[in-house]
């Protein structure tokens, strides 16, 4: 689109008719560009009507201002149409189109013949497309239409007289098809009905002008202005946003369920991860050392077991930590059915053996021979056997006793003789 979005029209309005400039300003407006209006006559519906001096306007408008665009419209003062034809021919940059609207489509007059004469003599040279009635058709054609065919003679015709495209809008002689000559070969348009609510909203004659602000040629121009006039353009411009608002709805669904399979993944994948980190790692079965048989006899008192304690690799319950009984109790101590600690004179090397037998019952330890460590120590029998040392006690404590009872008797015996010695007997 041109950087010049303002389009100029320069129109008289009337009231509540197809040429009320409303339908102007509503057509450039919803074609997103800015509507720029020279009225010379205003008409209202009571007939009243109000006159403009657009001299000033008009200059201001050619002088001042930059348009993309420009449209004319119902004209009825010749006076207004030398000014701007006079403008045109001195500054000309946009692309012009004018619907003079001379004769109604009933056969009406609406113009004197200086008005008709300044259109056809200064103002329509400057113009690029030019719309007309069947009617007005055969007025500047100069010859009479009595057939479908004629007009597009005609058309051809003004082509070549006043140097413009030529729309001619379809009626009864034409089967309500329209006329376009754009210089390269005339056609027939099919007309396109209004949707409700669009018959008196927009204007033909604007919305071709808008059609050439974005940069479209004569046919397609026109084409796309009878869709837009009649509606269809807008309904398909909602059949379009409905569609893409569909593709967005679409797609934003996908993406909603492509982030709640990735959130599930996740979920799914986080929850292995820590069934992971709670199961026990798999331990490969490793059989025990076998013993070594040795060829020289053993001569230590404990036997060679495997204290390895046995758990099931499935199990969640934690292994309790192994203790022997030295752990428990101190050496050479027993424990009573109380609890409490006592003394005990059990051999070391039996202490030993009950410890073997704790860990591993199904297997007998062998029985050494005790060891003697001096000739002088004496071999206290076998095992369960009480020694001599209970004895030897007995005979020391006796003695002791009979040492003390002599003792204690000469002591008797002494303090007598002293009392004698004192008595002088």
């Amino acid at each position: 689109m041109n950087e010049k979005s303002t389009v100029l029209t320069i129109s008289d309005s009337v009231e509540g008719t197809s040429f009320d400039l409303l339908r102007c300003t509503n057509t450039i407006k919803d074609f997103d560009l800015d509507p720029l209006a020279v009225v010379p006559r205003i008409v209202y519906k009571d007939n009243s009507s109000e006159e403009n001096d657009v001299s000033e306007m008009l200059d201001y408008a050619f002088g001042e201002c930059e348009f993309s665009a420009m449209n004319i419209g119902f004209l009825t003062e010749p006076d207004v149409i030398d000014y701007i034809a006079d403008k045109l021919e001195q500054n000309k940059t946009t692309k012009v189109v004018c619907r003079p609207s001379m004769i109604s489509d009933k056969g009406e007059i609406l113009v004197d013949s200086e008005v008709y004469g300044a259109l056809c003599d200064k103002l329509l040279k400057h113009v690029d497309y030019l719309v007309i009635n069947l009617i007005e058709a055969e007025a500047f054609c100069g010859f009479e239409c009595s057939a479908k065919n004629d007009y597009l003679r005609a058309a051809k015709k003004i082509y070549n007289v006043y140097g413009c495209s030529v729309f001619i809008q379809g009626g009864d002689k034409t089967d309500g098809q329209n006329v376009l000559f754009d210089g390269s070969k005339p056609v027939f348009i099919d007309s396109i009905p209004c949707v409700p609510g669009f018959e008196d909203k927009y204007s033909f004659l604007t919305a071709v002008s808008c059609e050439f602000v974005n940069g479209n040629p004569p046919g397609l121009a026109t084409k796309l202005a009878l869709e837009f006039v009649a509606g269809t353009a807008h309904r398909q411009n909602i059949a379009n946003a409905e569609n893409s608002l569909t593709i967005m709805q679409s797609a934003e669904e996908a993406m909603k369920a492509a982030a709640m399979a990735n959130k599930s993944a996740a979920k799914e994948a986080a929850k292995a991860a820590a069934m992971a980190a709670y199961l026990p790692k798999q331990v490969e079965d490793e059989k025990p050392a076998e013993r070594v048989k040795s060829s020289e006899p053993e001569n230590t008192e404990v036997a060679k077991t495997d204290t390895t304690p046995k758990y099931e690799r499935t199990s969640f319950t934690p292994v309790p930590e192994f203790k022997t009984l030295f752990d428990s109790k101190p050496f050479g101590t027993a424990v009573d059915n109380n609890g409490h600690v006592t003394s005990s004179f059990i051999a070391p090397g039996k202490s030993l053996r009950d410890i073997a037998r704790d860990i591993s019952p199904s297997v007998k330890p062998e029985v050494a021979e005790t060891a003697k460590t001096s000739n002088i120590e004496k071999d206290l029998g076998p095992k369960g056997e009480v020694t001599d040392i209970a004895s030897s006690r007995f005979k020391f404590d006796t003695a002791v006793n009979n040492s003390i009872t002599e003792l204690q008797s000469l002591k008797d015996r002494l303090e007598h003789l002293n009392r004698l010695a004192d008595s002088g007997k």
